[in-house]
Order: C-alpha cells, then sequence, then structure tokens
C-alpha cells in the first residue's frame, strides 16, 4: 500500500474543494442570459421561477412565471406585474 504525503492531500482537497465551488456558482450561459432577457409587460423581470409556488417581495415585483400552467403566485405587498 502507498502512502501519500500530507501536501499531496492537502492540494488534492483544496482542487476538489476549489472545482465543487465553481461549479455550485457558475450558472450555465444559456440559463443567465434567459433570466436576463425575461420581460413583462415592457419591464424587466425582477422575479423568473418556474417553481409551482412562487413568492414575490414586500416591494414591487415584476414576476414572470415560467412554469407550466397551475403555478400559485403569491405576489406579496407592492405594485406588482405578473406575467
Amino acid at each position: 500500500m502507498r502512502t501519500v504525503s500530507a501536501r499531496t492531500m492537502r492540494t488534492m482537497v483544496v482542487a476538489a474543494a476549489a472545482l465543487a465551488i465553481g461549479l455550485l456558482l457558475a450558472p450555465s450561459t444559456a440559463s443567465a442570459l434567459s433570466i436576463v432577457a425575461r420581460t413583462c409587460d415592457g419591464e424587466a423581470a425582477t422575479i423568473v421561477s418556474a417553481a409551482a409556488t412562487v413568492v414575490g417581495t414586500a416591494g414591487d415585483d415584476v414576476i414572470v412565471a415560467a412554469g407550466s400552467a397551475g403555478q400559485t403566485i403569491r405576489s406579496g405587498g407592492g405594485d406588482d406585474t405578473i406575467c
């Protein structure tokens, strides 16, 4: 059985952690562009969601329900625009 030095082990752990963080934090270009490009009634969307239930904020929201029919939208307070 071969022994791995502490330095080699530390390097492998750091590399694996950096890769995992990079994969989690970097959205795909397609999904990032589709969110930026969404508008509703001529206004830029502040919330785009395909979730079964979409929850707005207390402020003014522009909500784009991107899922299938039957989504529940809870707009919260504010003067909201929903598409």
